[in-house]
C-alpha cells in the first residue's frame, strides 16, 4: 500500500503520516529486525516478555537509555531503584 500511495504522490518523508502495522512480522520487517523472531519458539514469547533477557532489555535497559538520552537523570535512577 505504501508503494502504491508513494507512486500517486503521497509524501511519507515529512513525518506527518502514521502507519498502522497489524502484525509483529510486518513491524519487524519494516524496522529491520525480521530475523529476530526466529530465535524464539513462539513469536508471542518475546512480545509478552516471557524471556528474562527480553524482559530486562524492555523493562530496564530501554527506559534507562531513553531517560539518559533526554537528560532526565532522576527518571534514570528511578528505573534503577525500582529494579
Amino acid at each position: 500500500m505504501k508503494t502504491i500511495l508513494t507512486s500517486t504522490g503521497w509524501n511519507f518523508a515529512d513525518g506527518s503520516t502514521k502507519i498502522l502495522m497489524l502484525t509483529h512480522s510486518n513491524l519487524a520487517k519494516e524496522q529491520g529486525y525480521e530475523s529476530f523472531a526466529t530465535v524464539f519458539d513462539r513469536i508471542d514469547s518475546y512480545v509478552r516478555k516471557e524471556d528474562a533477557h527480553i524482559s530486562f532489555l524492555v523493562d530496564t535497559v530501554e527506559p534507562l537509555s531513553i531517560a539518559y538520552e533526554k537528560k532526565r537523570y532522576g527518571e534514570m535512577f528511578a528505573v534503577l531503584d525500582t529494579r
